[in-house]
């Protein structure tokens, strides 16, 4: 769906980051078992320069193994150590990732601890520091309807099943709207 160039490990080569949607389930919005083993087929791929012209995929031993409808790519330093992190937006089910540099050719998703609302149809995102404060802020882009009418009348509501099934299958909870 997408992809980057930037340097992950600081060893001044350019790896590349590519971003993954594949239709693999009936429909993607359907409660399912979380793959965070590096198995699904929609998983990104991260690719470490050689410095030779070749690259070799380190996705696994990255820590890059949370399954997503990809839609969305950014690359910042979201907690401010230097280090390049990832902002993965994803549509359907599959929740957003922050991928945080371990600065040690590795990644944990951070998510949870660090974002409190999540769009649900994530079609991409933006990171820049937009109320001026001199902190990064993340920008997550939700389908939503032209007018008021057509919003009130294609959102689903948020079903009790719904928190049920989150809790049960370890999804952060969304919402269909953007976020800021």
């Amino acid at each position: 769906m997408g992809a980057t160039f930037f340097d992950y490990n600081k060893d001044g080569l350019l790896d590349l980051y590519v971003l993954n949607n594949v239709d693999i389930h009936v429909l993607p919005a359907n409660y399912r078992k979380k793959a965070t083993d590096g198995s699904a087929l929609s998983n990104d791929r991260l690719y470490k320069n050689n410095g030779n012209g070749t690259f070799t995929d380190v996705t696994l031993e990255a820590g890059i193994t949370i399954e997503g409808y990809g839609l969305g790519l950014a690359i910042s330093d979201l907690n401010y150590d230097g280090w390049p992190d990832i902002y993965v937006s994803n549509d359907y089910l599959t929740n957003d990732v922050i991928y945080i540099n371990n600065q040690d050719g590795t990644f944990s998703n951070k998510i949870k601890e660090q974002v409190k609302h999540q769009s649900k149809f994530s079609m991409g995102n933006d990171i820049s520091d937009f109320d001026n404060d001199g902190y990064l802020d993340i920008l997550t882009l939700d389908m939503l309807g032209e007018t008021n009418l057509r919003l009130k009348t294609t959102l689903s509501g948020h079903k009790y099943s719904e928190y049920i099934l989150n809790e049960r299958y370890d999804y952060e909870y969304q919402h269909t709207r953007n976020m800021l």
